[in-house]
């Protein structure tokens, strides 16, 4: 592919003084491209600069952007490498890293088909209580294929200066424990429509305040499974502050959640 095509990404504005970007992401994947032409093939990079967006004012609007690109193995030492390939979750988990070290409360993630630069389906926006912050997902084959990636390549891409002028989280103390966890893990056979951020909402609107950790550690999506289906493990922690939970105490708020899956989702134990 020329140069041209490429350009399309970074969609420069035309200026007397040069071009000024409105994104990081094309300098970012030239970037990957130079790793991948001498050997690299597992590869993680940031940068943080100025873009400009059209605001339709006399003069553009200048904003801080981070943007992040991984791609290859999780592990570079892993002998198991090409079973542990980077993906969606690697990125999201970085950029949750960012948020909280920044202090701010956690992003919401929904899900967006339009994005020309990033794969329908997995993709997704990041906002922050009522305002869009960024974008998540994997690289559209269309523009890997201009690149030649041969590879998923996962991007993300934050407005940090609005990160930085948003409200921190109050930091609250919290004493130790005094009493145990209770771990459960549950595998649903669900839709590939239905987002994680979803789910999660619907059981934290249980107001189980037992229920202490709530994650996905496993995603898995074969021929074997229903057409539009795909499986996905979630743990699940419960502690109480004053006492030991029974068995039966665990038993009674995870079939709640189960039992709200199976009806709001109609999701399949496994």
């Amino acid at each position: 592919a020329d140069d041209s095509s490429r350009l399309q990404l970074q969609n420069p504005i035309d200026e007397t003084a040069g071009h000024m970007r409105t994104t990081l992401l094309g300098g970012l994947l030239k970037a990957l491209e130079h790793n991948f032409n001498y050997g690299s093939r597992n590869v993680r990079l940031f940068e943080i600069g100025k873009c400009f967006l059209d605001s339709g004012a006399e003069r553009p609007t200048e904003i801080e952007r981070l943007s992040l690109i991984c791609t290859g193995a999780r592990n570079d030492n892993d002998w198991q490498a090409a079973s542990t390939r980077t993906d969606f979750f690697d990125i999201k988990g970085a950029v949750e890293s960012v948020i909280e070290s920044l202090g701010l409360p956690p992003l919401q993630f929904s899900t967006v088909e339009t994005l020309p630069y990033l794969h329908p389906g997995r993709a997704a926006l990041l906002s922050l209580g009522d305002h869009l912050v960024g974008q998540v997902g994997q690289l559209h084959p269309r523009v890997a294929a201009e690149y030649k990636f041969k590879q998923p390549v996962f991007i993300a891409e934050l407005n940090l200066g609005a990160l930085l002028n948003a409200d921190r989280m109050e930091v609250r103390y919290q004493p130790l424990p005094k009493f145990p966890t209770a771990s459960r893990d549950l595998a649903l056979l669900i839709d590939t429509s239905v987002p994680l951020a979803t789910i999660e909402t619907a059981v934290k609107g249980l107001a189980i305040s037992e229920l202490i950790e709530f994650k996905l550690f496993d995603l898995y999506a074969g021929k074997e499974l229903p057409a539009g289906k795909h499986s996905i493990a979630l743990s699940l922690r419960y502690r109480a502050a004053d006492r030991t939970l029974t068995d039966e105490e665990v038993a009674t708020m995870h079939d709640r959640i189960v039992q709200t899956l199976k009806q709001e989702f109609s999701a399949e134990v496994r």
